[in-house]
């Protein structure tokens, strides 16, 4: 009898094998998807949590749409060619680093820099500030442009 439980291994063919590993990266690449799925419904929430992860910036969603309305109306106050310092709501510094990357991809023509990642020498050079998403104030800053998602600054020296 034990015989038997043992062998019921070598009575499958090794073509099943294969199916039954295919049947399960399918189940897997399956509960992933919808895992993903779950999550981008979730962008729809309004929670800063939810917001801030970095997945979520993807192009196409939400997110990324709301900054480019949100810059597309700041240039109107900030020079071509100027030196810009970007900061959003508080994340950590990989996130910050990834929207403020945004940020220069959605303003080719102006000198971009993530403010957690920038020297004083480099914030010296800048001409302004943009926080997005953020309420605090920047120190040596004059509000320029105001809108409910964020604030331009004009730096003062």
């Amino acid at each position: 009898m034990s015989s038997e439980r043992s062998s019921w291994w070598t009575r499958v063919p090794g073509s099943s094998v294969v199916w039954v590993v295919l049947a399960a990266l399918l189940v897997w690449f399956q509960l992933a998807f919808v895992g993903e799925f779950r999550r981008v419904g979730e962008l729809y929430d309004d929670d800063p949590v939810t917001y801030s992860q970095s997945w979520l910036w993807r192009p196409g969603l939400r997110p990324p749409r709301e900054l480019a309305t949100f810059l597309e109306a700041a240039k109107a106050v900030v020079p071509e060619g100027s030196a810009v310092v970007f900061s959003c709501l508080p994340t950590t510094d990989r996130q910050d680093f990834a929207r403020s990357r945004w940020a220069a991809y959605l303003m080719p023509e102006y000198q971009v820099m993530p403010a957690g990642r920038t020297s004083s020498s480099e914030r010296a050079v800048a001409d302004f500030w943009i926080v997005y998403r953020n309420t605090d104030p920047v120190l040596g800053g004059t509000a320029v442009w105001r809108h409910r998602d964020g604030v331009v600054y004009r730096i003062e020296r």
